[in-house]
């Protein structure tokens, strides 16, 4: 009930899981017996499914990347947010403000490389990104690669990742001081200074070794580049619209992209670093995937351990998908010679939900025939469409299938 009717229905009523039994099963139960059973022993029973099908996924063939002979694993980490009705404040609380004093967020992670989630999880608002990913770094193997948002990381956190024997790449925050070294003495570089010698050089990127953080003063290695003009005004207005009155340091940043990395520049360039860090933009594609087709944000008026089994059977239901989805990626890929889209083949899952349903418990034959129909359908009507002058992620990991 819980994993199908939200794909089938969207935000279901008491009353259409009561209509669904009947029609599935011919068991007649009043929406009120259906309310009681939203407890805390029913909240445990889906988290301790969900936990399970985390810690046991399908473990499908690593995509062969070039870039594996340097990192043993991509990790993508980055959160989503939404609303949630007021009377659920004291389960979820937020910070106020806009309407609402409660909402949800997930936290996501992922590993580009080996195509496994790494992490997923229903928090409140409250919990801070960067405590999230200091507490979810137990999985984590040498030679991993982690890119994340700003918000996840501070000096602490490079740390963190280089004691596990990992690189990170990361956009640095404007407020932090940086400094160069020369004969034993700390010299600050102002955003206008990194400027000024870009212009100076001629060249696309600045790459040098400099110390952040006014008392730290922790060795990373920085990449400067300039933006274009259109994506500068877009850059001043996104900050306009979450801030009323913009500072000098915001407008003089707005011309620059800086980015620290532990990664050794001798294995890894300017350019490339900056074509990595493009990878972070692929959650917001699933995020995108998330609310547009599957509703993971519409949320309806209900008691928290109701809203809790709702939130946690989508996030199950998306596991599912994400395995379908990473499972026939790489067989359709090699018969088609392009991507499968994450947004059309969820699309397409979804759909196909109630077929599933009905044959989930049938005999394994008649699985496999689901799933050959499902897998002809994806490589027919789920192919990513190239579009000029976009990299493809197949070039960002440098894929290559004989």
């Amino acid at each position: 009930m819980l994993l199908f009717d939200h794909a089938i229905t969207e935000c279901p009523s008491l009353q259409n899981h009561s209509f669904n039994i009947i029609n599935d099963y011919g068991k007649r139960i009043s929406k009120q017996a259906i309310d009681k059973r939203f407890n805390n022993n029913a909240v445990k029973f889906i988290n301790a499914i969900f936990k399970y099908y985390l810690e046991d996924q399908i473990n499908s063939d690593p995509i062969p990347s070039q870039l594996k002979d340097q990192f043993s694993s991509i990790r993508i980490m980055d959160s989503t947010e939404f609303k949630l009705p007021s009377s659920l404040a004291s389960s979820f609380p937020s910070y106020g403000g806009s309407g609402t004093n409660a909402g949800a967020q997930i936290q996501f992670e992922y590993d580009m490389l080996n195509g496994k989630i790494e992490n997923l999880s229903l928090e409140n608002v409250l919990v801070s990104d960067h405590t999230y990913a200091s507490n979810n770094m137990g999985s984590m193997k040498a030679n991993s690669l982690v890119i994340r948002d700003l918000g996840y990381f501070n000096i602490p956190a490079y740390k963190e990742i280089e004691d596990k024997n990992s690189f990170y790449i990361s956009r640095l925050k404007p407020i932090l001081n940086i400094y160069e070294k020369s004969e034993g003495k700390y010299k600050r570089l102002t955003h206008t200074s990194i400027i000024r010698k870009l212009r100076r050089s001629n060249s696309s990127y600045l790459d040098l070794d400099v110390f952040i953080g006014q008392a730290a003063k922790y060795p990373v290695r920085l990449v400067a580049n300039l933006l274009e003009e259109k994506t500068r005004d877009n850059r001043l207005k996104k900050l306009k619209a979450r801030r009323k009155n913009l500072t000098p340091l915001d407008k003089i940043a707005s011309h620059l992209n800086l980015f620290v990395t532990n990664i050794d520049r001798k294995k890894t360039s300017s350019n490339e670093i900056y074509q990595l860090y493009k990878l972070r933009w692929q959650v917001e594609l699933v995020f995108k995937t998330w609310k547009s087709i599957l509703k993971i944000h519409k949320v309806r008026q209900m008691k928290p351990e109701r809203l809790r089994c709702y939130l946690m059977s989508k996030l199950l239901w998306i596991l599912i998908s994400w395995d379908i989805h990473v499972c026939f990626s790489k067989s359709i890929f090699k018969a088609k010679n392009k991507s499968l889209s994450m947004y059309k083949s969820f699309g397409l899952i979804k759909q196909q939900a109630y077929g599933f349903k009905k044959i989930i418990h049938k005999p394994i034959d008649e699985m496999k025939q689901w799933m050959r129909m499902l897998y002809e359908a994806l490589s027919n009507y789920c192919l990513k469409e190239d579009r000029k002058g976009r990299l493809l992620l197949i070039d960002l990991l440098k894929i290559k299938i004989a």
